[in-house]
């Protein structure tokens, strides 16, 4: 069992003192990618994972650029896609998610967005659609996607299936003595739609600003920075913005994903150690504010019927199924 202590970090009231921080709990149900137990069962580089309808898991490996799949008991099912440009295959994947009915969509930085049916065990080829820039992440509406990357002046773009722009808003966020490479370094960032709720999450990857936007017009809601974590990419010498350098012990945002119907998990890396520890945000969607979770190392990825898939990077890449043993991140269990 995992115990994943809660205290405040926004700059919002938060919902615990340094002194009274709750817990929430995760009970272990199976966990694949140690070499040392089953060798066959090994990862490269997990980049992503998702959960869909049946909570089957899907595991997005770089190094070879397929999908596992694992049913809901830790039993392997079958490999997706393949390395290439072709439809529905992977070249340089970044980010996945399942639309729980029968497609898994993944943003590859070549391929653009890439769609895969797997609603049955046949070999079914999938689609891909080039986008006009280079997303990070996204995250799906019910008919389009909302995808980050910097383009038309801004980060956030409402594209269909096919690879066409509907619309693009939001703002960028960055160092005010250097405007003129805040779109460069904001390039790249995580985002979370909440449809049901009009909203769309985003923090970039250089600052610790997550901003609320509503999506039927893009029109900004609130913007909130996350007390305690390190601006990533901050130093004195200009050069370094065009070069992408930035400097040790600087925290770096890897995971923006919906947390339930009105909360989102933001999890940042310390440092950009690959296997550094990860802070942790349960954030209120409606309002901001956030609570962190301390040195929580795996990655929450997906949440969906109280179970939580998440992976780790350490001596081996591993992911792992949990069920949560509580409803709310904020209540003791």
């Amino acid at each position: 069992m995992l115990a994943v202590a809660v205290g405040g970090c926004d700059g919002k009231a938060s919902a615990s003192s340094e002194g009274d921080v709750p817990a929430a709990s995760l009970a272990l149900l199976w966990e694949k990618g140690d070499s040392e137990v089953s060798p066959d069962q090994d990862f490269g580089r997990i980049v992503d994972a998702a959960l869909d309808g049946e909570l089957n898991a899907y595991v997005l490996d770089a190094s070879t650029n397929n999908i596992r799949v694992f049913d809901k008991d830790g039993r392997s099912l079958r490999t997706l896609s393949r390395s290439g440009r072709g439809p529905g295959e992977l070249t340089e994947p970044v980010s996945l998610v399942h639309d729980g009915k029968g497609t898994l969509y993944v943003l590859d930085r070549v391929n653009g967005l890439v769609s895969i049916p797997t609603s049955s065990s046949n070999a079914v080829p999938g689609k891909s659609a080039l986008l006009p820039f280079v997303g990070s992440d996204f995250c799906l509406l019910r008919e389009n996607a909302i995808v980050f990357g910097s383009h038309n002046g801004h980060p956030l773009h409402e594209v269909t299936f096919s690879g066409s722009i509907v619309r693009s808003f939001g703002d960028f966020d960055g160092p005010t003595e250097y405007p003129q490479h805040v779109p460069a370094l904001n390039s790249k960032g995580k985002v979370a739609c909440f449809p049901e709720l009009d909203v769309v999450l985003t923090v970039p990857q250089l600052f610790p600003v997550v901003r609320a936007y509503r999506l039927a017009d893009g029109a900004p809601l609130w913007a909130d920075s996350v007390r305690g974590v390190v601006p990533w990419g901050v130093v004195v010498n200009p050069q370094f913005y065009s070069t992408g350098q930035h400097r040790d012990g600087s925290d770096e945002p890897i995971v923006l994903r919906p947390l339930g119907s009105e909360q989102a998990v933001l999890q940042y890396r310390r440092s950009h150690q690959i296997d550094s520890a990860v802070a942790t945000c349960v954030i209120t969607v409606r309002t901001g504010g956030c609570l962190a979770v301390r040195d929580s190392t795996p990655r929450l990825v997906a949440a969906r019927d109280g179970l939580v898939l998440s992976f780790t990077h350490g001596d081996y890449h591993k992911v792992a199924l949990y069920r949560r043993r509580s409803a709310n991140w904020t209540v003791e269990p």
